[in-house]
């Protein structure tokens, strides 16, 4: 199973998750913030997905990943979360 494309990867999907813990914990309103709908573009596995969707429980969250695999991969791991194949470097 190919979990990965062929683009420049740049850092570690444990840093990028951290970063994104550590934003998702700003102080926010009780009510998300008016937050109604989130796009995670390039979201792999889905783990930054999850980190969303723990924070900001009554938004509509997507996960968008151009990788088959990694998007089947996210699907097992966070059935409750809508993920989809999509490339957005030719996406219109």
């Amino acid at each position: 199973m190919k979990l990965y494309s062929n683009y420049y990867y740049i850092g570690s999907i444990h840093h990028v998750v951290s970063v994104l813990s550590g934003a998702c914990r700003w102080p926010l309103p009780e009510d998300g913030g008016g937050v109604k709908r989130m796009l995670d573009i390039g979201c792999g596995p889905g783990n930054s997905t999850a980190v969303l969707r723990e924070r900001y429980p009554h938004a509509e969250i997507l996960g968008v990943d151009s990788s088959p695999d990694m998007i089947e991969a996210a699907r097992k791991a966070y059935p409750d979360i809508d993920f989809q194949l999509c490339d957005v470097s030719t996406h219109r």
